[in-house]
């Protein structure tokens, strides 16, 4: 799974845009390979932004637990 939250515009840690690039070319080689993935784009989040965190969160666990028998 590949995961990508894009800080507001203020933020000042996210001085370049390579960060996005760099995680859309990971999402397009996984494809390419073959993989199974899920790519998440949040705009004007924050890092771990909890709202992004609840809406994302329950569907992920269900891709990564998916196949597994239940008990």
């Amino acid at each position: 799974m590949v995961v990508e939250t894009v800080p507001a515009a203020s933020a000042a840690w996210n001085t370049t845009p390579s960060r996005t690039l760099a995680n859309q070319h990971m999402a397009a080689v996984l494809k390419a390979k073959g993989y199974a993935y899920r790519y998440v784009y949040a705009e004007g989040a924050r890092h771990t932004d909890a709202n992004v965190i609840y809406q994302t969160l329950p569907q992920a666990l269900e891709y990564v637990w998916q196949g597994f028998p239940i008990k």
